[in-house]
């Protein structure tokens, strides 16, 4: 069961590290 497992939580944090930068990074930064 890890071998989808791993990939569903990787996935997982991933979009919620992403969501994180997002936030993080003002919007300031865009052209």
């Amino acid at each position: 069961w890890i071998f989808w497992v791993g990939p569903f939580i990787g996935a997982a944090l991933a979009a919620i590290y992403h969501q994180i930068v997002i936030r993080a990074i003002p919007f300031k930064s865009r052209p």
